[in-house]
């Protein structure tokens, strides 16, 4: 969610960005944040999370970790700047599917409110 926002936002600053999404494994889209980013107008269903070691040799402006496991289980990126927010990822989140759909709302909510700081401050 947070590559896409960062992708989708940074074209109201008419700013040319690349936003990656990496992890520990390669994964592709929790189907719950392919709706609620659509319900948001930002399309998100051809992203997919990359392995984080074909970036170790990246040049980076701003590396964001966005969970306290990435924080502390991913090596660490080259980066300008190390940015670390600390939200649940959704996808961990049990309950029944009424629940599990508004929690990813909630998460994307506050996502799309961090990235949109970020971007006034810092692009």
């Amino acid at each position: 969610m947070a590559e896409g926002y960062l992708k989708e936002l940074s074209k109201e600053k008419q700013e040319s960005v690349e936003a990656f999404s990496a992890g520990l494994l390669p994964s592709q889209v929790h189907p719950l944040a392919i709706q609620v980013m659509d319900e948001d107008g930002v399309d998100i269903s051809q992203q997919q999370s990359k392995e984080i070691s074909i970036f170790k040799n990246g040049d980076f402006d701003y590396v964001i970790t966005l969970c306290d496991d990435a924080k502390n289980t991913c090596p660490t990126l080259p980066a300008k700047k190390q940015i670390h927010w600390s939200i649940t990822d959704p996808a961990s989140f049990s309950g029944e599917d009424k629940e599990k759909l508004a929690f990813f709302r909630k998460i994307r909510n506050d996502i799309k409110n961090r990235i949109e700081s970020f971007i006034n401050k810092e692009i």
